[in-house]
């Protein structure tokens, strides 16, 4: 070899070349691929997903306003991208979401971040808060309540109905690659302890062995670490929340919606705020409300006892409305009404044939 070639190969270092670092502008990432309103997911389970049934399904349940891409990424890892920001918060406040029972875990992206390498492993759910005493019930106890299970995100104070039977309803963001948390222990200073347990609303597929998402108990990795005869079910069916429905019953102008006004903190309260409702409702007719039953009043019509006709009559009778009712009565009930407003009637004559 030639002293010249030698000396050429010496110089020739393809490392250093490789190692001289490129520096990009700034103002150059504004033109790059924007990643705003996507989210890179992947779904919780080692079942093979089919990807065009998947993308077909999630687009017809999510029906976005302003339309969504999905891309497989590979790795078990899917891009879906929203072009409308109205859609994203709509599909990321309603989850979890479940695929053919298999949870899909989603991650928001952020600036500069890469789909193929954020983790994925967080998975948000409304949990209610079993036997929880009347006086626990607050957004503080909901916290830490919440920060056991996970990361706290909000707490429903308008679902009364729950808080009547002592059930408190927080929505959190759990890890799957922990069990599943089943009750937990909580103590006033001074006084005793209890327990809370909790249930999972929307809970996809989990092992009823080592309490995991993602696959039952068939499938569970401690079978390979346990003599079969010694592996305990720890967890159950409990854990999952019975399913909310919207019960389509009659609706009624004097009952009070969940959460709106306030409830009264005692007995005689309540039955002061219905004193006072029924006295502004039977106010300014004073022959309604006289005591004289049967007797003649002022304008020459029967007096009425307030405490024979319900004051809700009585509210639709200054109203113009004899009846009282707005809805269809039978005839001998109208008849018997009319007999407790007016007073029986006296029998019609025919006049005499002259």
């Amino acid at each position: 070899m030639e002293p010249a070639m030698e000396t050429n190969l010496a110089e020739l270092s393809i490392e250093d070349e490789e190692d001289c670092k490129i520096q990009v502008d700034n103002e150059n990432l504004h033109d790059g691929l924007s990643l705003e309103n996507c989210f890179a997911r992947r779904f919780l389970t080692n079942s093979v997903i089919h990807f065009h049934s998947m993308r077909t399904t999630v687009a017809n349940v999510w029906r976005p306003l302003g339309s969504v891409s999905v891309s497989e990424l590979g790795e078990g890892r899917y891009l879906f991208c929203f072009y409308h920001f109205v859609d994203v918060d709509r599909v990321e406040e309603g989850g979890p979401w479940n695929f053919n029972s298999h949870l899909l875990i989603l991650h928001r992206l952020k600036p500069r971040e890469v789909p193929l390498s954020v983790p994925i492993f967080s998975a948000p759910f409304w949990i209610l808060v079993n036997d929880v005493p009347p006086s626990y019930m607050s957004e503080g106890v909901a916290e830490q309540v919440g920060n056991f299970l996970g990361s706290f995100i909000e707490y429903d104070p308008s679902s009364t109905s729950l808080c009547y039977k002592g059930i408190m309803r927080i929505r959190v963001v759990i890890d799957t690659r922990k069990p599943l948390k089943r009750r937990k222990k909580m103590v006033v200073w001074g006084g005793e302890g209890i327990y809370v347990r909790f249930e999972y609303e929307r809970l996809p597929l989990f092992c009823f062995i080592c309490g995991k998402l993602g696959h039952g108990e068939s499938f569970c990795p401690v079978r390979l670490t346990i003599d079969q005869a010694n592996i305990v079910f720890g967890w159950d069916l409990s854990l999952r929340a019975p399913t909310r429905r919207m019960a389509s019953t009659p609706t009624s102008r004097w009952l009070l919606d969940e959460g709106v006004g306030t409830v009264p903190s005692s007995t005689a309260q309540l039955f002061q705020s219905r004193n006072s409702r029924n006295m502004n409702i039977m106010g300014g007719n004073k022959d309604l409300m006289a005591k004289n039953v049967g007797g003649p009043s002022s304008n020459g019509k029967q007096n009425v006892d307030s405490d024979v006709v319900d004051p809700f009559i009585s509210n639709r009778m200054l109203q113009g409305n004899p009846s009282g009712f707005d809805i269809i009565m039978a005839h001998e009930d109208v008849e018997a009404l009319a007999t407790i407003v007016d007073g029986p009637k006296r029998p019609r004559t025919n006049p005499p044939i002259s």
